[in-house]
């Protein structure tokens, strides 16, 4: 489906992603750890009013939403390394080296899901009717975009499946060639373990059709526009 948005011509795309409280799980101590943190938190805000810090956030989490994720770019650029990382994923998952973005990632209170605020312009104007269109036919995608019936994708809805939902799908006043959507996932799925076992079926079920696999582009390939090492 994203291909279809490459192929509108992506020119920009700036991004927030909001953060559950969770690490990923190679880290399960700090995501145990971090949890305890927000309950505890959460107990401390109810039974005494206060707001209780912990160890592994340096602000508080109860009831709060925290505009940093890992840990500031040691270079100085003013972005964190999970921001960093999300351009460079972003670039080359789209396969357009040049791509500008630029993104905001915060923690928010939840326990499961990453939620995106994406603003994407394109070379070619492009529709919100057309996206639909796309991202319904996705493969992977569901689509909850209803919003005069408030329907659209939250967290919870993305809990314990393997599918992303997108919704909220808009136009900028003024500016055809521009898209906004919210889209959320559940990360401890979705980008984690399933990720390598689809792409091994689509590899397989691709190779027994006699499809090549795709081929990434020169400046990935040649070390032109390699990812940053953010530590």
């Amino acid at each position: 489906g994203w291909r279809k948005f490459v192929d509108a011509g992506t020119r920009k795309s700036v991004i927030e992603l909001f953060h559950k409280l969770g690490i990923e799980p190679a880290a399960i101590f700090l995501w145990i750890v971090g949890s305890l943190e927000l309950f505890g938190g959460i107990m401390l805000a109810i039974g005494l009013f206060q707001m209780a810090v912990g160890d592994v956030f340096p602000k508080t989490l109860a009831f709060n939403v925290v505009p940093l994720v890992e840990k500031p770019d040691p270079n100085g650029s003013g972005f964190s390394t999970e921001e960093l990382k999300m351009e460079a994923e972003a670039r080359k998952i789209l396969g357009i080296p040049d791509l500008p973005v630029a993104a905001t990632c915060v923690r928010v209170p939840t326990i499961a899901g990453h939620g995106v605020s994406v603003y994407a312009r394109f070379e070619r104007e492009i529709a919100p009717s057309a996206a639909r269109e796309v991202l319904d036919r996705a493969e992977g995608v569901r689509l909850m975009d209803d919003f005069a019936d408030e329907v659209f994708p939250t967290p919870l809805d993305a809990s314990g499946i393997d599918d992303v939902l997108v919704g909220r799908i808009r136009q900028p006043a003024g500016d055809p060639h521009a898209l906004m959507l919210f889209s959320v996932g559940d990360n401890l799925r979705k980008g984690a373990a399933l990720n390598a076992v689809q792409i091994a079926e689509l590899v397989v079920r691709r190779s027994a059709e006699g499809v090549p696999p795709p081929i990434p582009p020169p400046a990935w390939r040649e070390g032109g526009r390699a990812r940053p090492q953010v530590g």
